[in-house]
């Protein structure tokens, strides 16, 4: 059985313990200070593949804090100056990478409008809501319904750098 989320309530149903601790370990790791077990988070709930999402939506969507690793990072993001990215902002674009099946699915984490390449300050808010909407979409939550899925962000005027 997949578990998920019911109804957004911060209530993880149809997990047994066995599916729950792995994935909550890793997305513990995911924020924490230290930078290589934040990439290594990054990269094992990434192989775990749709089971993450639900975690990384309730845990790590809303997360203000600055991401400490940089497993996200394409090698051509290093000519192109951005912040570092909120635990947030890359647990969306885990959950992104995921989505398309790609570790690094676009060249930086970074949420802009789609209209005029800023970056909106209420992003990663609308990110979230379009996210969690799109999950609630998704079924079965398998790969390819991922894939067949509408891609979370349209309508919402943002886009992945």
């Amino acid at each position: 059985m997949i578990c998920g989320l019911v109804a957004w309530s911060a209530s993880l149903v149809g997990c047994t313990t066995e599916e729950r601790a792995p994935v909550e370990g890793s997305v513990a790791d995911l924020y924490g200070p230290d930078p290589r077990l934040a990439d290594a988070a990054y990269m094992d709930l990434f192989h775990r593949g749709t089971s993450s999402i639900p975690f990384l939506l309730e845990e790590g969507a809303d997360r203000m804090a600055a991401y400490q690793g940089s497993a996200f990072m394409d090698p051509r993001s290093s000519l192109i100056a951005a912040p570092p990215p909120t635990q947030g902002v890359v647990s969306l674009y885990l959950v992104e990478a995921i989505r398309l099946g790609r570790e690094r699915p676009h060249t930086l984490p970074v949420l802009l409008a789609a209209s005029t390449g800023d970056a909106p300050p209420d992003a990663q808010a609308r990110a979230a809501a379009a996210y969690r909407v799109w999950w609630q979409g998704v079924r079965p939550p398998t790969r390819d319904a991922l894939r067949a899925a509408p891609d979370p962000l349209a309508g919402t005027g943002l886009r992945w750098r």
